[in-house]
C-alpha cells in the first residue's frame, strides 16, 4: 500500500497573512514487495524493487514529473535533480514523497480524491538496469537491483499495488529499449571496425605505392 494521505495546514505569509497549503504525500516505491503477477511476452512473473535501486545519489540525477494516471498534461508536481515542488526522500521502506497540491483543475481533483478514498495507491515508470531472475515454487521473480533511469510517479486508482501497472509496461518497453540500444553499440562498433579497416587498407597502399616510386 502507498500509506497516501491528504493533509490541509495553515501558514503565515510574508504578509502575515495565514494560507491554507494543501499537501498529498505517501510512498511511490516501496522496496522488498512482491508484485502482484504480471505479465511481459506471455510470461508471467513477479517483482521486487531492492533498495539499492534507488540511493539519494540516484536521485539528485533525475527528472521526475508526478501525474495522475501516466497523464502528462496532468502534472502536479516535478522533481529536477533535486529542485522544483515535489519532495522527495528515501528510507528503508521506499521513496516517500509530499508536494503541496497545485490550484488548479488537476489538484483540486487530485486532492478531493485522495481524500475520499478513491486514490490510495501510485505508480512509477522507469527502464530496468540490472536485475535477477529466479523460479520459486514455480514462480518467476525478477528483482531489481539497479534502475537505469525514473522519470515519473503517478497517482494510481488501484491500490492493490504501487507499481503494478507501472513496472509492467515499463519492465517489457525498457528491456526492448535496453536491447535495441545494444544493438545500436553493436552496429557502431562494426562501422568503426570496418572504417578503421578501410583506413589500414589505404594507408598500405599508399606505403606500397611510395616504395613503388
Amino acid at each position: 500500500m502507498s500509506d497516501m494521505t491528504a493533509s490541509r495546514r495553515s501558514v503565515t505569509g510574508a504578509n502575515g497573512e495565514e494560507k491554507e497549503v494543501r499537501v498529498i504525500s505517501g510512498y511511490a516505491i516501496r522496496f522488498n514487495e512482491e508484485s502482484l503477477v504480471l505479465k511481459c511476452w506471455d510470461e508471467e512473473f513477479v517483482e521486487v524493487i531492492d533498495r539499492s535501486c534507488v540511493t539519494k545519489a540516484f536521485l539528485k540525477e533525475c527528472d521526475i514529473k508526478f501525474t495522475m494516471f501516466h497523464e502528462r498534461e496532468m502534472l502536479l508536481a516535478r522533481w529536477n535533480k533535486g529542485q522544483g515542488s515535489l519532495r522527495l526522500s528515501v528510507d528503508e521502506k521506499g521513496v516517500k514523497f509530499e508536494f503541496d497540491v497545485p490550484d488548479h483543475e488537476y489538484g483540486r481533483y487530485a486532492l478531493e480524491c485522495v481524500e475520499r478514498g478513491d486514490i490510495a495507491g501510485c505508480s512509477f515508470t522507469f527502464i530496468p538496469g540490472d536485475y535477477d531472475t529466479k523460479v520459486v515454487d514455480e514462480r518467476t521473480i525478477i528483482t531489481h537491483t539497479r534502475f537505469e533511469w525514473l522519470g515519473e510517479m503517478t497517482l494510481e486508482s488501484d491500490p492493490a499495488y504501487p507499481t503494478t501497472e507501472a513496472s509492467a509496461r515499463s519492465f517489457c518497453e525498457g528491456i526492448h529499449e535496453k536491447q535495441e540500444r545494444e544493438k545500436g553499440e553493436l552496429q557502431r562498433a562494426a562501422e568503426r571496425a570496418a572504417t578503421e579497416a578501410l583506413a589500414r587498407v589505404a594507408m598500405m597502399a599508399a606505403a606500397e605505392m611510395e616504395v613503388g616510386w
